[in-house]
């Protein structure tokens, strides 16, 4: 996984600025080399999954997501992990608090905020060929299928 100068730079500031760990950080920052956009731009774009806070459409299909993954998850413990964590964001999107990247950032060391940037990159490559407005993804516990992310 070859990442510019750009990307490692964005890769480094997820890991500072959210703690995400190393490893997703270099994922999401692979996964977002696909749009074409300069990564500077990707921290403070309108719509963007590394912002602070989300639009609440989007914190809804990660939701979503997250409860498709613990309902697909063989390993119990692991599908409990991510039951609790989707019920802790659940919860705070539900007292309007905001949630975006600083919160779901928590879990696993940033594998969630990976999720939202998949469903992010696959909603804009998706509005692009104009196919569907349901995005299918391919995460570790199997597929989920979620609307497009509002406003890519």
């Amino acid at each position: 996984m070859l990442l510019s100068g750009e990307y490692n730079k964005l890769a480094w500031w997820l890991v500072k600025e959210y703690g995400v760990s190393r490893k997703w950080a270099m994922k999401i920052a692979y996964c977002l080399r696909n749009l074409g956009v300069q990564p500077e731009l990707l921290k403070y774009k309108p719509g963007s999954p590394l912002l602070p806070v989300w639009d609440p459409a989007n914190v809804m299909w990660v939701v979503t997501i997250m409860r498709s993954q613990a309902r697909e998850c063989p390993d119990p413990d692991r599908s409990r992990a991510i039951s609790l964590f989707c019920d802790s964001v659940y919860s705070k999107y539900r007292s309007l608090a905001g949630v975006g990247a600083s919160l779901v950032s928590q879990f696993e060391g940033g594998e969630v905020l990976y999720w939202a940037t998949y469903l992010y990159v696959e909603s804009i490559g998706a509005k692009q060929t104009g196919t569907s407005k349901y995005i299918a993804l391919d995460l570790p516990h199997g597929e989920s299928v979620s609307n497009a992310w509002f406003r890519p």
